[in-house]
């Protein structure tokens, strides 16, 4: 992937389980004024709006989880267009799998790409728990 600059691994887990931290600060402090690149895989109003808050100068953001119609974010207009940033709505993933998938697995194979470290996992039994954590943030 040309151009592709894997931030430590460390950017990827910033603010898991740390309860009143402001993840946007941590983020722009570790990566010294903020991302190249980002996406919101939830879909929240407020997850979208920090992702936009995230981004550097020149940014791009994607969303790429679908949000219940009628869903808007608090988003600085002003601010963000002094960035340069690019915010895409992506839908059914925007790539061609052939290509994109082994690209994905090279990166994982590198250690650039820790989305075992992404996931979590609920029983079924803690089904309510999965759906708060995600219209929360908590988890994608």
């Amino acid at each position: 992937m040309a151009g592709f600059r894997p931030y430590p691994h460390r950017a990827f887990n910033l603010t898991n389980g740390v309860k009143n931290e402001d993840a946007v600060a941590r983020i722009r402090e570790i990566t010294g004024g903020g991302v190249n690149y980002a996406l919101d895989t939830t879909g929240n109003k407020f997850v979208f709006a920090q992702m936009t808050k995230s981004l550097g100068i020149l940014g791009h953001g994607a969303l790429v989880a679908a949000a219940a119609p009628g869903t808007e974010s608090p988003i600085d207009i002003g601010r963000l267009l002094l960035t340069g940033l690019k915010i895409n709505m992506v839908i059914e993933g925007d790539s061609v799998p052939q290509t994109f998938i082994p690209q994905l697995i090279s990166l994982y194979e590198a250690g650039v790409f820790p989305f075992d470290k992404l996931v979590k996992k609920y029983d079924f039994a803690d089904l309510n728990e999965a759906l708060a954590d995600s219209e929360s943030g908590v988890t994608l």
